[in-house]
């Protein structure tokens, strides 16, 4: 008998599926939307309330902690971090996961995206103007054209 090593060759042609056979039982929770690109996840939810939208989330988190020890997932919480999309100046509540806290962000990158906590589109890199016109052009038809980024896209930025 071979002893069995964990993981899949960068670059397999079936990494990707193994990938998605291997997170298709991602726990669910209501108000939150999973989003997975490649090996990236995004975690959303919405509500009126920071304290309750960061409450949600962490019960949320809570759930994702026991799958990941189910199937010994370790989760590089250094490259992990959260961003509230608020218009209020409430600082969020601090988010744990695996008893370690997950630093606030003031800016994410999302799909080549620029994202900050009041949703204003600005442009974060040195990039010039023409380019990120070019980009978010571009990144809008892409969205426009797949429903299911486009729902979560909607429902993230139209929810207070």
């Amino acid at each position: 008998m071979f002893p069995i090593n964990s993981g899949v060759s960068q670059g397999s042609v079936l990494g990707p599926t193994l990938y998605l056979l291997f997170t298709s039982d991602l726990p669910q929770a209501p108000n939150i939307t999973i989003g997975i690109f490649a090996d990236d996840i995004v975690i959303l939810t919405c509500h009126n309330d920071t304290h309750r939208a960061s409450s949600c989330f962490q019960e949320y988190l809570l759930k994702l902690q026991s799958w990941l020890q189910t199937w010994k997932i370790k989760i590089n919480v250094s490259k992990s971090t959260y961003l509230t999309f608020t218009l209020r100046n409430d600082p969020s509540p601090t988010i744990h996961l695996n008893n370690v806290k997950i630093p606030p962000a003031a800016t994410v990158i999302y799909l080549g995206l620029h994202l900050d906590n009041m949703l204003k589109w600005k442009v974060i890199s040195s990039r010039n103007e023409n380019k990120w016109t070019y980009d978010i052009k571009n990144s809008i038809g892409y969205f426009e054209g797949n429903l299911t980024y486009q729902q979560t896209i909607n429902s993230c930025c139209t929810n207070p």
